[in-house]
């Protein structure tokens, strides 16, 4: 969604990147004024469909509040650079001196990284002809920053890992340095096998809900939420809705490495979760291991063929978080003409949930409506809605 256009009141941006980086669109507001806008927004995207958003719960942290960054290798016109793509321009990188999304470390590791790329004469892809070696840089650190992984993807492992090791180490207190390998034409930081180069293979997160506090492990491909602290307040609204629900078995779709999935586990009998990413389904089963639950199951496969054996097994409660492109359509059809007594929809994308609510609120009721502010500074709005049988 675009729209802060009547935008009254500037304010200076705090970096001085700020309208040439494609990373933040809206440092030049104040953040109250960012909330007022894009809960504005929400309504009046919504307002045809019924159901509109009624509160935006602010980020607890309107800066450095981001646990994972994916930067990119490429040319700023003028040489190597590493940082984030420039506005509008999706083959320009833009190198990056500051940032003040992930933490305050971060702009030292990537002088480090790209001083040791030039030095070592590496080559870095070019998205338009898809050849050269350096892809991408990813950071995530734990909401507290004790625990920092740090991967870099290329397309071959041609490249000196003792130097890369090194770079990244003395600019950065990273827990654990990683290599993986994406050769593929898409223009992605995902990696199939990462390698552990240094360190520990995963970072541990914790999550505090008012009475219930749980460890996270993560690996670099599964899903978490970008904000930790501001998912906190997210899994305090869905704790709230099960509770309404008492539900004895839970399905939870795209449910990463099972951060929402345990999160509610006390508050059923069952709990299922089902994931594409393998290495996430490995990471929820070690994660009720971790936390001692024991009425939670993971299962690895995509929702458009599983989920007609999960809805056999008669859900009070499903709780939906999927990509940005949303439920896919055969999935969206089954749950549709299912007899599900409430439904809990998270999305990070106000378009396709439209999309997606459209059919659903033919046979479901909008109890509550809400959007909670993961990604300050810039457009972006995560929401959940509560929906009920009628």
């Amino acid at each position: 969604m675009s729209v802060f256009l009547n935008s009254q009141i500037k304010s200076s941006p705090r970096c001085v990147n700020f309208g040439h980086c494609g990373g933040c669109s809206l440092q030049d507001q104040p953040y109250s004024q960012q909330l007022e806008g894009k809960l504005s927004n929400l309504k009046e995207a919504f307002a045809t469909l019924g159901p509109v958003p009624s509160v935006i719960y602010p980020s607890p942290s309107e800066w450095f509040y981001r646990n994972k960054m994916e930067f990119s290798f490429g040319t700023d016109g003028i040489g190597l650079a590493l940082g984030l793509k420039a506005r509008g321009q999706w083959s320009k990188v833009l190198n990056l001196n500051e940032c003040h999304l992930l933490s305050a470390e971060t702009p030292a590791l990537l002088k480090s990284v790209r001083d040791w790329a030039f030095k070592e004469k590496l080559s870095v892809h070019d998205p338009r002809s898809h050849q050269g070696l350096l892809r991408h840089l990813v950071v995530r650190e734990s909401g507290d920053k004790k625990e920092r992984m740090v991967l870099l993807v290329s397309s071959s492992e041609n490249f000196p890992k003792e130097s890369f090791v090194r770079a990244v180490l003395d600019s950065y207190p990273a827990s654990g340095v990683l290599w993986g390998k994406n050769d593929h034409l898409s223009d992605t930081a995902f990696v199939e096998e990462p390698q552990l180069l240094w360190g520990k293979s995963a970072i541990v997160e914790t999550l505090e809900t008012g009475e219930r506090k749980l460890r996270y492990q993560i690996s670099p491909q599964s899903f978490f939420q970008s904000n930790t602290r501001a998912s906190e307040t997210l899994h305090a609204f869905i704790r709230e809705k099960v509770k309404l629900v008492s539900p004895k078995l839970i399905v939870d779709l795209y449910c990463g490495l099972g951060a929402i999935t345990l999160s509610v586990a006390d508050l059923c009998d069952k709990v299922i979760g089902l994931e594409s990413v393998e290495s996430a389904v490995l990471d929820a089963r070690l994660n009720a291991e971790i936390n001692g639950i024991k009425n939670a199951s993971f299962y690895h496969g995509f929702a458009e063929i599983i989920l007609p054996a999960l809805l056999a097994m008669g859900p009070e409660l499903l709780i939906v978080d999927p990509p940005r492109s949303g439920i896919h359509p055969k999935a969206l059809s089954m749950i549709e003409k299912a007899e599900i007594p409430a439904l809990l929809y998270v999305s990070c994308n106000p378009k396709t949930l439209a999309r997606d609510l459209a059919p659903l609120l033919t046979s479901y009721k909008a109890l509550s409506f809400a959007a909670f502010d993961f990604f300050p500074q810039t457009e972006h709005v995560e929401t959940a809605i509560f929906l009920a049988r009628r």
